[in-house]
């Protein structure tokens, strides 16, 4: 997942683990598809590569 406005994206295969680490913080954010930085809606990056082909 990627934040559009702090441009850092959370691996995909480390997301849940993340997620669950922030959330004993308190910090429910990332689970709930936003930035925990910053509170923006998180995106699903586009993958390289892909651009242009059909």
């Amino acid at each position: 997942m990627y934040c559009p406005k702090c441009d850092k994206t959370v691996d995909d295969s480390k997301f849940e683990e993340i997620s669950e680490m922030l959330s004993r913080i308190g910090n429910t954010l990332l689970k709930n598809g936003k930035c925990p930085v910053c509170s923006t809606d998180l995106i699903k990056p586009p993958v390289r590569g892909d651009a242009g082909s059909t």
